[in-house]
């Protein structure tokens, strides 16, 4: 976002001055972090700070700090002239900065070039190179740049409003998968011990559409009322999985009716990463000439994956046996 001032005349040469507004992002794994900020004459320069962070003590050696009541008070001992005005503003994360003076035949631009320290919060130092805006006095019309807004900005993770956000974030997903094991325990508990498990894990992953899944376990209890198969998915894909669903059906109708539900530690996978799965079928109603003494090992199911996302097909493993 930029705006253009009017022009303004100095020793003879007019200035068009095109006011910049910018965001730096600054690395969170620097402890020191150094901006080049460019100002103009008679315009305020601000620079606005993270959220989490307050500006502390700022060391700039020529720079004159506005006291309380918009006055400055200049040091009679202090050698160095001062050729910046400095305005402290720690409770709304802002500091603004102002040229002193105009420049002249003597003191070209190159002289405003100082280096502003700026301690934060935290442990970190913002180290600002501040320079005046190159002005070119070989023409009657000359356009420059220079900073009205500089924000400093750091990524959403490392704020504080971020942190606390994938706090509660980890403390969501640890309350999920608590109830996913409390779920599966009281199953267990309550199927047990009539419950009858085999590792499957050695066998070959299932592939399809960019989706990877790993069976894991296969369960039943002694009337086979009740069966359920626990898996892995992995995401191979370049964008992100949406879990919708999983079901565990018979392929044929000897069985009986009966209810398929599941659950996933988490619903979203990003690439590369996995989720942990079960479904779990339980007999509701007994067709005629059947019931759950008839249905045995040589029966065979399917599972199915629901993917949320419309350009990914479901998962089909059929012929499982229990």
């Amino acid at each position: 976002m930029t705006a253009l001032c009017p022009l303004v005349a100095h020793a003879k040469t007019e200035y068009r001055v095109e006011q910049m507004t910018r965001e730096v992002s600054l690395d969170p794994n620097d402890q020191v972090h150094r901006v080049t900020v460019y100002g103009w004459l008679g315009m305020t320069t601000g620079i606005r700070f993270p959220d989490s962070f307050n500006a502390g003590q700022v060391l700039c050696g020529q720079c004159l700090e506005m006291r309380e009541g918009g006055k400055h008070e200049a040091d009679p001992n202090h050698a160095t002239q001062y050729n910046w005005l400095l305005d402290k503003r720690p409770e709304d994360r802002f500091i603004y900065l102002r040229p002193a003076m105009v420049p002249d035949a003597d003191t070209p631009p190159s002289a405003y070039a100082t280096n502003i320290h700026i301690l934060l919060d935290g442990g970190h130092v913002v180290v600002v190179d501040l320079r005046l805006s190159a002005r070119q006095d070989d023409t009657k019309q000359v356009q420059v740049q220079a900073d009205a807004l500089v924000t400093l900005s750091l990524p959403y993770g490392t704020t504080l409003t971020g942190r606390l956000a994938e706090e509660r974030k980890k403390m969501k997903a640890e309350i999920v998968k608590q109830i996913l094991e409390g779920s599966t325990q009281m199953m267990l508990q309550v199927m047990t011990p009539a419950t009858h498990c085999q590792d499957i894990r050695w066998r070959r992953p299932y592939r399809h559409d960019k989706t990877v899944m790993r069976l894991n376990q296969l369960c039943h209890n002694s009337a086979r009322s009740t069966l359920w198969v626990t898996f892995t998915v992995e995401n191979r894909g370049a964008t992100v999985l949406y879990l919708d669903g999983a079901t565990l059906e018979p392929q044929t109708d000897r069985g009986g009716l009966g209810e398929s539900v599941f659950a996933f530690n988490q619903k979203v996978v990003p690439p590369d990463a996995t989720a942990d799965g079960i479904a779990l079928w339980q007999l509701k109603k007994v067709q005629p000439k059947a019931d759950a003494l008839h249905r045995d090992s040589t029966d065979a199911w399917s599972l199915r994956l629901i993917p949320s996302d419309t350009n990914r097909t479901p998962v089909v493993i059929e012929h499982l046996t229990f």
